[in-house]
């Protein structure tokens, strides 16, 4: 018998940016990606400063595989056309949903541009969420 999924929606201020310090400091090179994907991405996001933001990339166990993500989530923001009075946050929200995991009642092309912008960044990579029901 098939598990019956739960939709569950997280607003930004609700991510947790716990744990433990893994890393002291990002590479000057992460810290580039961090910056750049902020710039285009992550600022649309309410409170969400970039303080925590880079914060939690030094929490994180592979920081670069996570920024690849933040970096998928950056173009499909950018490539998306969107409909007439989508704002940037909305959207930024919605693209934050997806890279959780949570499609239900997206747009089909949204998902679709963003499962793209994601295997180009992490191709082969079978335990990311591609594996789920992207």
């Amino acid at each position: 018998m098939a598990q019956k999924r739960i939709r569950r929606t997280v607003k930004t201020e609700d991510i947790s940016c716990s744990g433990p310090i893994r890393h002291e400091q990002l590479t000057p090179e992460q810290e580039a990606r961090a910056r750049d994907t902020f710039k285009r991405f992550a600022r649309f996001l309410p409170d969400f400063p970039f303080e925590r933001y880079e914060h939690s990339f030094r929490r994180d166990m592979y920081p670069d595989r996570e920024l690849s993500v933040w970096e998928a989530c950056a173009e499909t923001f950018e490539q998306y056309v969107r409909p007439e009075g989508l704002s940037d946050e909305k959207l930024a929200a919605t693209i934050l949903q997806l890279s959780l995991g949570h499609t239900d009642g997206q747009d089909n092309k949204l998902v679709r541009l963003f499962k793209k912008r994601l295997q180009h960044h992490l191709p082969g990579d079978s335990g990311s969420i591609l594996a789920m029901q992207l």
